[in-house]
């Protein structure tokens, strides 16, 4: 359950969410919609810590995000942006998916390659995982980007706009893999989404809507 009470949010120019008073479960996938600029990235990144300074209390079960510790933090909500290469902190697809295994300890964990090699192949990927992601293709940057989404683990995922630059089959692969996620989308492209039959959120007017 996320939980939004008296929430607010202004740049210093533009107001962007004003008194959101607002809680919803994370059982299935949720999609936020907007209009362009009406803060559906902004968002993203209020929720996932990169903006921490706003006013009033987001809740995640009942404990403000505001008390976890960063540790906690890490292991409660991730955040994948829409920019693909905003998403990596190594080399290779290869070592950046080792870090989001591990952190950057050189110790590998039993069926942590195993893991790897089955991520890449879903993804079809394995021919370039050892590649320089700079040399690789904005559609196989993006692939790379949602790699982690096959890890074992029982986060909350924060996708940015996850389908845009991908393919029929990746979009087929994707949503195959929102439906074993608690997701929370943000993304306009209502018709994409429609066989996760999501709860419907949209930003009107400074405030966040439920639309079913």
């Amino acid at each position: 359950m996320i939980e939004f009470k008296n929430f607010s949010f202004s740049f210093p120019e533009q107001e962007i969410f004003r008194g959101v008073n607002l809680r919803f479960p994370l059982k299935k996938p949720v999609l936020i919609q907007g209009d362009n600029g009406s803060g559906k990235t902004t968002l993203a990144r209020i929720i996932s810590g990169l903006i921490p300074d706003y006013s009033g209390e987001i809740l995640l079960k009942k404990k403000k995000l505001a008390d976890f510790t960063e540790t906690e933090f890490a292991d409660k909500i991730i955040y994948i942006k829409q920019e693909a290469e905003q998403n990596f902190v190594a080399a290779t697809l290869e070592e950046d998916l080792q870090i989001w295994q591990h952190g950057f300890s050189q110790i590998e964990k039993v069926g942590e390659e195993r893991s790897r090699k089955k991520t890449f192949s879903k993804l079809k990927l394995t021919e370039i995982s050892q590649r320089l992601i700079w040399q690789l293709s904005g559609g196989q940057r993006k692939r790379g980007s949602l790699a982690p989404l096959l890890l074992p683990n029982n986060k909350i995922w924060l996708l940015d706009e996850p389908a845009a630059g991908l393919d029929a089959l990746s979009v087929k692969i994707l949503l195959q893999l929102l439906k074993e996620k608690r997701a929370i989308i943000f993304s306009n492209r209502k018709s994409i989404y429609e066989s996760l039959n999501p709860l419907e959120m949209e930003i009107v007017e400074k405030k966040i809507i439920r639309i079913n």
